[in-house]
């Protein structure tokens, strides 16, 4: 049985990763109401990206737009080797910009 971690919230992120009875296969950031992201973002993603593989776990972006997805297209050209194609992918019909 797959397990995903489907919404992630800051103030409540302890208290539904403590209710899971196993940790999630897959975390999926719901960027749509990032309407700015900057090198910290970048940084918080690709560490998340870094401890989920380590486990054979999964990061999957969503409904990223605007400056965040630009951001993003910018960092899959600038390092094409990194994660950031991958991370794209993930994401539905994500039209480079």
């Amino acid at each position: 049985m797959a397990r995903h971690l489907t919404r992630y919230h800051a103030p409540t992120r302890y208290a539904a990763a403590d209710s899971l009875t196993a940790p999630p296969m897959t975390v999926i950031w719901d960027m749509r109401k990032v309407t700015f992201m900057d090198s910290v973002g970048l940084h918080l993603l690709e560490d998340q990206h870094r401890t989920l593989s380590a486990r054979d776990a999964t990061l999957a972006l969503a409904r990223a737009q605007g400056q965040p997805l630009r951001l993003l297209h910018l960092a899959a050209q600038l390092r094409p080797a990194g994660i950031w194609l991958a991370l794209l992918a993930t994401l539905p019909l994500a039209p480079a910009p």
